[in-house]
């Protein structure tokens, strides 16, 4: 028997929906978290020391606020016994594994790691700080590594932008957020985070943005030198040498000494003002370094965001020093225009005849049969002749293919994706009846080479909602491909779980 804030539940059995209780992960303020699967996925499941009612902000942010940067929230309610819980994606390696594997080997992270692990957490504020969104909980064992890809854990801290829980008021940037609380009652006034991750206002009750660059600040210190920056024996020792205290500055390479400085400032307000503002001097740092700047470049395609100042500068940067190395950039998709002016580029007027009947491709095979590279991304990238009709599909001129610009609302199992395009078809949508569902050669013809649609490979033309998207080419009898537009890669699925589906005809 595994024991909860409240109750008892049973090892291998049916705990929330279809989920069985595998395993505990962790314990945390907010409650705790188990391991469960359901056929052959595994989900981690929190469950709340408090009751929550789903309505308003709460169910809003777990509906709406979606980010590569952030822990996926598949599902929430109750578990059997009653308990309020959360479905998430469950990743097994987090930042706090990954520092315990490097201690155990006798090392430090290398300066380019640590340099990409910090922009992706970075990258994660930016996007929490458009939204208006604090974590007040950054620290490695809440921040887990996906192929090199940082993603935050822990919902409990979510709340409203400059939370004051001494006076419950929100102040300073307030006015521009969400005013999202917590997953529970009365967490406001309950003790801080972290200590050795806590800026020193949060002693004090207050939580805002910068309390979460701090933090990240923080991590990436520790990175480098494979030491906190802030340590006491004791909590109060280490609040101390928060409050009070400076790093060992000498721990870190030189060129990083003052962006530092800037960082662990006592008074939040000597701080960056803002998380552009601190992207833009690490920004500085990185190109001061080509080295290190390079290996972030060949990073970035796969996890930063090119619609950002930042990521932009990198790129111009590493163009300026690899002017003469031919380096590829993402196709320039046409939209409204009259495309039988025709272009310059060969390749633009270029036509592609793609596979259009389906097929069963082992995973020995899937490389070769869909001009794959080793990390399931193909070849060779189509020049895509794009025009948005007004009838909700969109026209690519390149493959001779007419596609949904959205797609399905909610993600499902094959069978239930096949049954989604017959009613396209009974539906005659867009005055069709041919829809039906593309093989992976159709879907690959829309992946862009980098990130060109907020965080996915796939052109704004396109509704960003259909992250993931069935083939209808199959791997096994209970298994098919699917294309991953976040990652822009190719992966496979059991038939009964969930994807989307953006239906194509010819």
């Amino acid at each position: 028997m595994i024991k909860t804030a409240f109750c008892n539940y049973e090892d291998n059995k049916d705990i929330f929906k279809d989920y069985a209780l595998k395993g505990f992960i962790g314990k945390g303020r907010y409650g705790s978290v188990y391991l469960v699967e359901n056929n052959a996925r595994k989900r981690a499941l929190k469950i709340f020391n408090q009751k929550i009612n789903w309505e308003g902000d709460k169910k809003r942010i777990i509906n709406d606020f979606q980010s590569p940067y952030i822990i996926d929230i598949v599902d929430y309610g109750e578990t059997i016994l009653g308990e309020s819980c959360v479905l998430m994606e469950y990743l097994p390696l987090s930042l706090e594994d990954a520092f315990e594997q490097a201690v155990e080997k006798g090392r430090t992270f290398s300066e380019h790691k640590a340099c990409i692990y910090f922009t992706e957490i970075l990258k994660g504020l930016q996007l929490q700080e458009m939204y208006g969104i604090i974590h007040r909980d950054i620290k490695p064992s809440n921040l887990f590594i996906v192929a090199d890809t940082i993603k935050a854990s822990d919902h409990a801290f979510i709340s409203g932008s400059f939370l004051c829980s001494n006076n419950f008021s929100l102040i300073g940037d307030a006015s521009n957020s969400l005013s999202i609380q917590s997953f529970t009652d009365n967490d406001d006034s309950e003790a801080f985070g972290t200590p050795a991750y806590s800026s020193p206002e949060v002693f004090d009750g207050c939580y805002s943005h910068s309390a979460d660059r701090w933090a990240a600040s923080v991590i990436f210190f520790q990175m480098l030198s494979g030491t906190l920056p802030f340590y006491g024996e004791t909590i109060l020792n280490t609040m101390l040498a928060v409050m009070d205290s400076e790093p060992n500055y000498s721990l870190v390479p030189e060129k990083y000494h003052n962006f530092f400085k800037k960082c662990f400032k006592k008074n939040p307000r000597d701080r960056h003002a803002d998380i552009d503002d601190m992207l833009s001097e690490f920004e500085d740092l990185l190109i001061s370094d080509n080295t290190t700047c390079k290996m972030v470049m060949k990073h970035q395609t796969e996890v930063l965001s090119p619609q950002s100042d930042f990521t932009q500068n990198i790129i111009d940067l590493h163009s300026n020093i690899t002017s003469k190395n031919n380096v590829s950039t993402p196709s320039n998709n046409i939209a409204n225009e009259d495309i039988e002016n025709g272009e310059d580029n060969c390749q633009a007027n270029k036509s592609w005849q793609l596979r259009k009947v389906s097929v069963t491709v082992s995973e020995d095979e899937s490389k070769n049969i869909f001009s794959l590279d080793e990390s399931g991304h193909p070849f060779e990238y189509i020049k895509n002749r794009y025009k948005a009709n007004d009838n909700g599909t969109i026209m690519d001129h390149a493959t001779g293919l007419m596609w949904q610009q959205s797609g399905s609302e909610i993600n499902f199992p094959y069978k239930a994706a096949l049954d989604y395009v017959d009613n396209l078809n009974n539906q005659s949508f867009a005055g069709y009846n041919d829809w039906r569902v593309p093989t992976i050669s159709e879907l690959l013809s829309l992946l862009e080479p980098e990130k060109v649609n907020g965080y996915l490979h796939i052109s704004p033309l396109f509704d960003g909602k259909q992250q993931w998207c069935w083939s209808s080419d199959k791997r096994t009898k209970s298994s098919g491909w699917y294309v991953f537009f976040y990652s822009g890669n190719v992966n496979w699925d059991f038939l009964d779980l969930d994807n989307y589906v953006r239906a194509v005809r010819s």
